[in-house]
């Protein structure tokens, strides 16, 4: 016989989750998805800037952006722009 863990009571309320990397909250706005993204977004310029400082060549820093930076901005955005406001 097959015997299941007991109940747990001790469930957690949380504002916002992030799924599959898109960050929901309670109100379902892209608050926090916006917040979270332009964090990510910030850390990956400032990499970009040590790239461009030890000489690699533009194309190749524009090759990097793309696939970093705009592959990110770009991920879910159909997903979640209609919660936008502006």
């Amino acid at each position: 016989m097959i015997q299941l863990p007991p109940p747990c009571l001790n469930i957690e309320q949380v504002d916002r989750i992030t799924v599959l990397g898109v960050v929901v909250n309670s109100r379902m706005t892209a608050t926090d998805h916006v917040a979270e993204l332009l964090r990510s977004c910030t850390k990956l310029l400032y990499a970009l800037r040590v790239l461009r400082s030890h000489g690699l060549p533009q194309q190749s820093l524009k090759d990097v952006f793309r696939a970093t930076i705009e592959s990110k901005i770009q991920y879910a955005a159909p997903a979640w722009s209609g919660l936008c406001t502006a």
